[in-house]
Protein backbone atom coordinates (compact mmCIF):
# COMPACT_ATOMS: atom_id res chain seq x y z
CA UNK A 1 0.00 0.00 0.00
CA UNK A 2 1.06 3.27 -0.93
CA UNK A 3 2.00 5.99 1.50
CA UNK A 4 -1.09 8.43 0.09
CA UNK A 5 -3.42 5.52 0.36
CA UNK A 6 -2.38 4.58 4.00
CA UNK A 7 -3.31 8.14 4.72
CA UNK A 8 -6.71 8.33 2.95
CA UNK A 9 -8.08 5.35 4.41
CA UNK A 10 -6.63 6.29 8.17
CA UNK A 11 -8.65 9.42 6.92
CA UNK A 12 -11.82 7.77 5.91
CA UNK A 13 -11.86 5.59 9.42
CA UNK A 14 -11.71 8.63 11.70
CA UNK A 15 -14.47 10.35 9.82
CA UNK A 16 -16.33 7.22 10.69
CA UNK A 17 -15.27 7.30 14.00
CA UNK A 18 -15.85 10.84 14.39
CA UNK A 19 -19.57 10.59 15.61
CA UNK A 20 -19.23 8.36 18.44
CA UNK A 21 -15.95 10.60 19.90
CA UNK A 22 -17.64 14.36 18.84
CA UNK A 23 -21.40 13.40 19.46
CA UNK A 24 -22.78 16.19 20.86
CA UNK A 25 -25.40 13.56 22.85
CA UNK A 26 -24.28 10.88 24.29
CA UNK A 27 -24.67 8.71 27.54
CA UNK A 28 -25.39 5.00 28.53
CA UNK A 29 -28.92 3.04 28.73
CA UNK A 30 -29.09 1.78 31.64
CA UNK A 31 -31.63 -1.33 32.87
CA UNK A 32 -32.76 -0.35 36.40
CA UNK A 33 -34.14 -3.77 36.91
CA UNK A 34 -30.98 -5.56 36.25
CA UNK A 35 -28.96 -2.68 37.27
CA UNK A 36 -26.56 -3.34 34.49
CA UNK A 37 -26.30 -1.17 30.91
CA UNK A 38 -28.69 -2.25 28.17
CA UNK A 39 -26.93 -2.65 24.61
CA UNK A 40 -29.13 -3.24 21.25
CA UNK A 41 -31.30 -0.55 22.25
CA UNK A 42 -32.46 2.28 19.43
CA UNK A 43 -32.20 5.67 20.89
CA UNK A 44 -33.73 8.64 19.06
CA UNK A 45 -33.24 11.91 19.40
CA UNK A 46 -37.10 13.18 18.91
CA UNK A 47 -38.32 17.55 18.62
CA UNK A 48 -41.74 17.74 19.18
CA UNK A 49 -43.47 20.24 17.33
CA UNK A 50 -46.66 21.87 15.97
CA UNK A 51 -46.46 19.75 12.80
CA UNK A 52 -45.82 16.80 14.88
CA UNK A 53 -42.47 14.40 16.38
CA UNK A 54 -39.57 14.96 14.13
CA UNK A 55 -36.58 12.56 14.81
CA UNK A 56 -33.22 14.47 13.91
CA UNK A 57 -30.93 11.23 14.73
CA UNK A 58 -31.08 8.06 16.19
CA UNK A 59 -27.94 5.48 17.41
CA UNK A 60 -27.76 1.71 18.91
CA UNK A 61 -26.56 0.84 22.31
CA UNK A 62 -23.42 -1.22 22.43
CA UNK A 63 -22.74 -4.16 24.60
CA UNK A 64 -21.55 -1.51 27.09
CA UNK A 65 -24.73 0.39 26.52
CA UNK A 66 -23.57 3.78 25.64
CA UNK A 67 -25.44 5.92 22.51
CA UNK A 68 -23.52 8.64 20.42
CA UNK A 69 -26.02 10.94 18.37
CA UNK A 70 -23.89 13.28 16.55
CA UNK A 71 -26.37 16.07 16.70
CA UNK A 72 -27.31 19.78 18.21
CA UNK A 73 -29.71 19.84 21.14
CA UNK A 74 -32.62 21.67 19.31
CA UNK A 75 -34.81 23.89 20.87
CA UNK A 76 -37.54 22.63 24.22
CA UNK A 77 -39.13 20.61 24.30
CA UNK A 78 -36.28 17.85 23.09
CA UNK A 79 -36.49 14.20 23.99
CA UNK A 80 -34.77 11.17 23.77
CA UNK A 81 -36.68 7.94 23.35
CA UNK A 82 -36.09 4.35 23.71
CA UNK A 83 -38.21 1.25 23.33
CA UNK A 84 -37.70 -1.80 25.10
CA UNK A 85 -39.58 -4.68 25.37
CA UNK A 86 -42.55 -3.35 24.23
CA UNK A 87 -42.93 -0.18 26.51
CA UNK A 88 -41.57 3.39 25.16
CA UNK A 89 -39.06 5.53 27.52
CA UNK A 90 -38.50 8.83 27.47
CA UNK A 91 -35.47 11.30 28.75
CA UNK A 92 -36.25 15.17 28.38
CA UNK A 93 -33.31 17.35 27.58
CA UNK A 94 -33.40 20.25 30.06
CA UNK A 95 -32.22 23.47 28.20
CA UNK A 96 -28.61 24.33 29.30
CA UNK A 97 -28.17 21.20 30.88
CA UNK A 98 -25.17 18.79 30.25
CA UNK A 99 -26.00 16.51 27.20
CA UNK A 100 -22.89 14.28 27.82
CA UNK A 101 -22.61 11.37 30.00
CA UNK A 102 -26.58 11.53 30.11
CA UNK A 103 -28.21 8.54 32.13
CA UNK A 104 -31.27 6.71 30.40
CA UNK A 105 -33.30 4.58 32.69
CA UNK A 106 -34.93 1.46 31.50
CA UNK A 107 -36.74 -1.48 32.74
CA UNK A 108 -37.76 -5.10 31.94
CA UNK A 109 -41.26 -5.53 30.77
CA UNK A 110 -43.47 -7.92 33.34
CA UNK A 111 -47.21 -8.77 32.56
CA UNK A 112 -47.89 -9.63 36.04
CA UNK A 113 -50.00 -7.61 37.74
CA UNK A 114 -49.49 -7.63 40.82
CA UNK A 115 -46.14 -4.93 40.40
CA UNK A 116 -49.14 -2.47 40.23
CA UNK A 117 -52.01 -1.61 42.15
CA UNK A 118 -54.59 0.93 41.93
CA UNK A 119 -54.15 3.45 44.60
CA UNK A 120 -57.28 6.06 44.36
CA UNK A 121 -59.87 6.11 42.07
CA UNK A 122 -62.44 8.31 41.60
CA UNK A 123 -65.35 8.66 39.79
CA UNK A 124 -67.10 12.78 39.01
CA UNK A 125 -70.28 13.40 38.26
CA UNK A 126 -70.73 17.17 36.89
CA UNK A 127 -74.83 17.57 35.24
CA UNK A 128 -75.15 20.68 33.20
CA UNK A 129 -77.83 22.07 31.64
CA UNK A 130 -77.54 20.47 28.64
CA UNK A 131 -75.37 17.35 29.67
CA UNK A 132 -73.69 15.03 31.94
CA UNK A 133 -70.04 15.20 31.94
CA UNK A 134 -68.46 12.15 33.60
CA UNK A 135 -64.34 12.35 34.62
CA UNK A 136 -62.86 8.98 36.09
CA UNK A 137 -59.46 9.15 37.54
CA UNK A 138 -57.16 5.77 38.17
CA UNK A 139 -54.22 6.31 39.85
CA UNK A 140 -52.00 3.62 39.54
CA UNK A 141 -48.68 2.99 41.51
CA UNK A 142 -45.80 0.47 40.60
CA UNK A 143 -43.59 0.22 43.53
CA UNK A 144 -41.20 -2.58 41.33
CA UNK A 145 -38.27 -2.47 39.19
CA UNK A 146 -40.55 -3.72 36.20
CA UNK A 147 -42.68 -2.11 34.07
CA UNK A 148 -46.41 -3.96 33.79
CA UNK A 149 -47.57 -4.25 30.39
CA UNK A 150 -51.23 -6.66 29.61
CA UNK A 151 -51.87 -6.11 26.15
CA UNK A 152 -54.85 -8.28 26.63
CA UNK A 153 -56.27 -6.82 29.96
CA UNK A 154 -54.98 -3.76 29.80
CA UNK A 155 -53.69 -1.63 32.06
CA UNK A 156 -56.99 -0.61 33.37
CA UNK A 157 -60.18 -1.47 32.87
CA UNK A 158 -63.52 0.68 33.26
CA UNK A 159 -66.86 0.80 32.08
CA UNK A 160 -68.13 3.67 29.20
CA UNK A 161 -72.16 3.75 28.94
CA UNK A 162 -73.43 2.73 25.13
CA UNK A 163 -74.87 6.77 24.71
CA UNK A 164 -71.63 8.17 25.66
CA UNK A 165 -69.77 10.61 23.43
CA UNK A 166 -66.23 11.72 23.13
CA UNK A 167 -64.98 8.95 25.20
CA UNK A 168 -60.59 9.91 25.78
CA UNK A 169 -58.01 8.89 28.18
CA UNK A 170 -55.67 11.43 29.35
CA UNK A 171 -52.78 9.27 30.71
CA UNK A 172 -49.44 11.08 32.43
CA UNK A 173 -46.66 8.71 33.12
CA UNK A 174 -44.16 9.72 35.90
CA UNK A 175 -41.77 12.31 34.60
CA UNK A 176 -43.91 12.13 31.44
CA UNK A 177 -45.58 14.29 29.01
CA UNK A 178 -49.98 13.59 29.26
CA UNK A 179 -50.90 11.92 26.03
CA UNK A 180 -54.35 11.06 24.81
CA UNK A 181 -55.54 6.89 24.02
CA UNK A 182 -59.01 6.05 22.41
CA UNK A 183 -60.73 3.19 25.15
CA UNK A 184 -60.43 -0.09 23.75
CA UNK A 185 -63.29 -2.58 23.76
CA UNK A 186 -63.39 -5.47 25.45
CA UNK A 187 -65.44 -8.53 25.22
CA UNK A 188 -67.70 -7.79 28.29
CA UNK A 189 -70.25 -5.30 27.20
CA UNK A 190 -69.61 -1.76 28.05
CA UNK A 191 -66.00 -2.97 29.18
CA UNK A 192 -63.33 -1.00 27.72
CA UNK A 193 -59.63 -0.65 28.97
CA UNK A 194 -56.22 1.45 27.83
CA UNK A 195 -52.92 -0.95 27.45
CA UNK A 196 -50.37 1.80 28.59
CA UNK A 197 -47.73 0.32 30.22
CA UNK A 198 -47.49 1.47 33.85
CA UNK A 199 -43.54 2.43 34.44
CA UNK A 200 -42.20 2.28 38.16
CA UNK A 201 -43.68 5.56 40.29
CA UNK A 202 -46.96 6.47 39.22
CA UNK A 203 -49.66 7.10 36.52
CA UNK A 204 -52.43 8.76 36.46
CA UNK A 205 -54.84 7.69 33.41
CA UNK A 206 -57.78 10.31 33.51
CA UNK A 207 -61.48 8.83 31.39
CA UNK A 208 -63.86 11.78 30.10
CA UNK A 209 -66.97 10.90 28.57
CA UNK A 210 -70.26 13.26 28.22
CA UNK A 211 -73.57 11.57 28.89
CA UNK A 212 -77.21 13.04 27.68
CA UNK A 213 -79.09 14.86 29.79
CA UNK A 214 -80.70 12.64 32.34
CA UNK A 215 -81.95 12.09 35.69
CA UNK A 216 -80.48 8.67 36.42
CA UNK A 217 -76.59 7.64 36.58
CA UNK A 218 -75.44 4.04 36.66
CA UNK A 219 -72.09 3.20 36.99
CA UNK A 220 -69.78 0.00 37.36
CA UNK A 221 -66.29 -0.69 38.76
CA UNK A 222 -63.88 -3.33 36.97
CA UNK A 223 -60.98 -2.92 38.75
CA UNK A 224 -59.87 -4.03 42.63
CA UNK A 225 -60.33 -1.63 45.04
CA UNK A 226 -62.18 0.62 46.48
CA UNK A 227 -64.09 3.57 43.76
CA UNK A 228 -64.98 6.63 45.74
CA UNK A 229 -68.55 8.95 43.44
CA UNK A 230 -67.69 12.73 43.77
CA UNK A 231 -70.56 15.37 42.97
CA UNK A 232 -70.08 19.15 43.15
CA UNK A 233 -72.03 21.16 46.23
CA UNK A 234 -74.80 21.52 44.32
CA UNK A 235 -75.59 17.94 43.32
CA UNK A 236 -76.74 14.72 44.97
CA UNK A 237 -76.93 11.20 44.49
CA UNK A 238 -79.63 9.08 45.74
CA UNK A 239 -78.71 5.04 45.62
CA UNK A 240 -78.86 2.27 47.37
CA UNK A 241 -75.40 1.53 46.33
CA UNK A 242 -73.97 4.29 47.65
CA UNK A 243 -72.83 5.76 51.25
CA UNK A 244 -72.54 9.37 51.34
CA UNK A 245 -69.36 10.36 53.62
CA UNK A 246 -69.75 14.00 53.53
CA UNK A 247 -68.12 16.99 51.98
CA UNK A 248 -64.73 17.91 51.17
CA UNK A 249 -64.04 21.04 53.21
CA UNK A 250 -62.80 23.19 50.44
CA UNK A 251 -64.64 22.43 47.38
CA UNK A 252 -67.54 21.24 49.27
CA UNK A 253 -68.18 18.63 46.87
CA UNK A 254 -70.34 15.42 47.85
CA UNK A 255 -67.99 12.48 48.27
CA UNK A 256 -69.92 8.86 47.95
CA UNK A 257 -68.40 5.26 48.97
CA UNK A 258 -69.95 2.46 46.78
CA UNK A 259 -71.06 -0.34 48.68
CA UNK A 260 -70.50 -2.95 45.79
CA UNK A 261 -69.09 -3.00 42.07
CA UNK A 262 -72.18 -0.92 40.58
CA UNK A 263 -74.87 1.30 41.44
CA UNK A 264 -77.92 3.32 39.81
CA UNK A 265 -77.92 6.65 40.91
CA UNK A 266 -80.52 9.39 40.77
CA UNK A 267 -79.36 12.83 40.12
CA UNK A 268 -80.56 15.88 41.96
CA UNK A 269 -79.44 19.00 40.81
CA UNK A 270 -76.97 20.50 38.46
CA UNK A 271 -73.30 22.32 38.75
CA UNK A 272 -69.33 21.70 37.85
CA UNK A 273 -66.89 20.61 40.69
CA UNK A 274 -64.67 23.04 39.02
CA UNK A 275 -64.98 25.40 36.30
CA UNK A 276 -62.49 25.12 33.83
CA UNK A 277 -63.76 24.46 30.50
CA UNK A 278 -67.17 25.44 29.51
CA UNK A 279 -66.94 23.77 25.61
CA UNK A 280 -65.93 20.49 27.43
CA UNK A 281 -68.67 20.46 29.90
CA UNK A 282 -71.36 20.96 27.11
CA UNK A 283 -70.37 17.79 25.47
CA UNK A 284 -67.46 20.00 22.71
CA UNK A 285 -63.67 20.25 22.47
CA UNK A 286 -62.81 16.49 23.35
CA UNK A 287 -59.04 15.42 22.35
CA UNK A 288 -58.10 13.52 19.68
CA UNK A 289 -56.64 10.07 20.28
CA UNK A 290 -52.43 9.99 18.97
CA UNK A 291 -50.09 7.47 18.77
CA UNK A 292 -48.54 7.19 22.48
CA UNK A 293 -46.43 10.03 21.91
CA UNK A 294 -45.73 12.85 23.81
CA UNK A 295 -48.20 15.57 23.04
CA UNK A 296 -46.98 19.02 22.86
CA UNK A 297 -49.54 21.61 23.68
CA UNK A 298 -49.52 25.46 24.20
CA UNK A 299 -49.79 26.06 27.91
CA UNK A 300 -50.54 23.80 30.50
CA UNK A 301 -52.21 20.24 29.54
CA UNK A 302 -55.10 19.70 31.03
CA UNK A 303 -53.82 16.79 33.67
CA UNK A 304 -51.63 19.61 34.69
CA UNK A 305 -54.51 22.17 34.51
CA UNK A 306 -56.54 19.79 36.88
CA UNK A 307 -53.89 18.56 39.11
CA UNK A 308 -54.91 20.79 42.06
CA UNK A 309 -58.71 19.96 42.96
CA UNK A 310 -57.28 16.28 42.03
CA UNK A 311 -54.87 16.73 44.76
CA UNK A 312 -57.64 18.44 46.70
CA UNK A 313 -60.41 15.75 46.55
CA UNK A 314 -57.59 13.60 47.56
CA UNK A 315 -56.31 14.88 50.48
CA UNK A 316 -60.23 15.49 51.16
CA UNK A 317 -60.92 11.69 50.82
CA UNK A 318 -58.32 11.11 53.42
CA UNK A 319 -59.64 13.83 55.61
CA UNK A 320 -63.15 12.46 55.91
CA UNK A 321 -62.22 8.74 55.95
CA UNK A 322 -59.93 9.30 58.64
CA UNK A 323 -63.41 11.18 60.70
CA UNK A 324 -65.02 8.31 60.17
CA UNK A 325 -62.59 5.94 61.28
CA UNK A 326 -62.24 7.78 64.25
CA UNK A 327 -66.19 7.87 65.54
CA UNK A 328 -66.38 4.26 64.07
CA UNK A 329 -63.36 3.60 66.70
CA UNK A 330 -65.34 6.33 69.70
CA UNK A 331 -68.68 4.56 69.25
Amino acid sequence: MRKGDGMRVGLALLLCAAPAIFGAINGTVVNETTGQPQGGVEVTLIHPGQDGMQQLGSAKTDADGKFSIDKELPSPPALLQAVFQGSNYNLFLQPGAPTNGLRFPIYNTTADPTSANVAEHMLMIEPTAKAIRVTEVFQVQNDSKTTYLDNNKGSIQFYVPKNADNASVSVEAPGGMPINRAPEKMSQAEMFKVSYPVKPGETTYELTYVLPLSETFTGKVFTKGKMRVVTGPGVTLDSPGLNFMGQEPKLQAHIYDMKSTSFEAKITGTGLIRQDDAATANGQGAPDEDTGQPNPEAGPARIYQRLPWVLGLTFGLLAIGGVMLYRRSAA
